[in-house]
């Protein structure tokens, strides 16, 4: 793509509400367009769309409560806009926009910490990327709840 443009803004923000609770939170806007894009297979040039693959809106938050120095409990969401499949425009060749929370556990004992993860916990249908053949979309599903366990020795 010879001319394209890409737009926008970050921010970031944390809170400390308490010795025991902290919030975060980031996002991303973007307005991104290519100039003119041709499909030489097509011999059709588009002019001002989309990229593919580049929502417009990325959404993160998280919330952690430590009750004691080694415990930590966290709940975090993400939310992700729509996203072209193909640099034509076509809004109907477009992965959807999805939410999706995590909860999370953590145990530090002396040498190691304990994590246990409920990724996905309302078994949200989320899609990472996807691709189409100009009629069909066909998705990257994101795994359904997922249950994870995880332990860090350290040494």
């Amino acid at each position: 793509v010879d001319r394209s443009s890409r737009i926008g803004v970050e921010a970031e923000l944390a809170w400390q509400l308490s010795p025991t609770l902290g919030l975060s939170a980031n996002t991303m806007l973007l307005r991104a367009r290519i100039n003119a894009f041709t499909d030489e297979a097509a011999a059709v040039t588009y002019t001002n769309v989309k990229p593919l693959l580049t929502p417009a809106l990325l959404a993160n938050a998280q919330a952690a409560w430590n009750p004691r120095a080694e415990v930590e409990v966290t709940l975090s969401a993400r939310h992700v806009a729509k996203s072209q499949l193909a640099n034509d425009g076509n809004d109907a060749l477009v992965t959807p926009a999805f939410t999706m929370a995590d909860l999370g556990a953590a145990y530090t004992f002396s040498l190691a910490t304990l994590r246990v993860q409920v990724q996905n916990i309302f078994d949200a249908t989320a899609y990472a990327s996807g691709y189409t053949d100009g009629t069909n979309r066909y998705f990257f599903p994101v795994a359904t709840r997922t249950l994870l366990a995880t332990m860090a020795v350290r040494f």
